[in-house]
């Protein structure tokens, strides 16, 4: 954490955004960056991620149809409204931190530009960008999941929920990590415009 801050404010200050969209350089160099560019890119990617996100909730209500009928298999309605609160809450975090690894990986896009305009070393550029890739492409994929239960049966029901739980953080692991590589790819690149 602390790595990140001193990164953050190690760019800040090498790096200075004026109010004419210019960006200046330590040495005074000033690069234009093509706003027009910027905008057409983020509409993309904001169409992009309403498909998706229209596309999962379509997969969260055909899911939770086939949770309600598993779930009179339970006598019990505590335990149905149980079950049917830590679906709903497995889900909505998913979603959580679906959103928190974009925006983390959109603002790792946004330092890897500013660091690639301040002369970094081309290859560490090359590899922080597949990093991202790499790491965009798993979130992508996190996204589309629906933690589903499985509900046979009342006695069971303990095993397959923590299951259900326990696939979920594996998964968010595993992207997590795939998001630290590329932050680590970023912040050599920036060493690398230092020197």
């Amino acid at each position: 954490m602390i790595s990140a801050l001193l990164f953050t404010s190690a760019l800040m200050l090498n790096l200075t955004t004026s109010t004419s969209s210019s960006l200046n350089v330590k040495n005074s160099i000033k690069v234009k960056v093509n706003s027009d560019d910027a905008v057409v890119v983020r509409e993309q990617i904001r169409t992009e991620n309403k498909e998706k996100v229209e596309e999962h909730t379509k997969l969260m209500i055909k899911s939770r149809g086939e949770l309600l009928t598993d779930l009179e298999v339970i006598k019990d309605t505590n335990k149905q409204q149980v079950v049917e609160r830590i679906y709903t809450n497995q889900n909505n975090l998913n979603e959580h931190f679906v959103e928190k690894y974009n925006k983390t990986l959109k603002r790792l896009s946004e330092i890897l530009t500013k660091v690639e305009q301040n002369g970094a070393d081309p290859a560490l550029v090359a590899d922080a960008k597949n990093a991202i890739a790499t790491a965009q492409t798993a979130v992508d994929a996190q996204s589309t999941k629906v933690y589903e239960f499985n509900i046979t049966s009342e006695n069971n029901l303990g095993q397959t929920i923590s299951a259900v739980i326990s696939k979920l953080r594996t998964d968010l692991t595993s992207v997590h990590k795939l998001i630290l590589e590329a932050k680590t790819s970023v912040m050599d690149a920036y060493r690398s415009s230092l020197n």
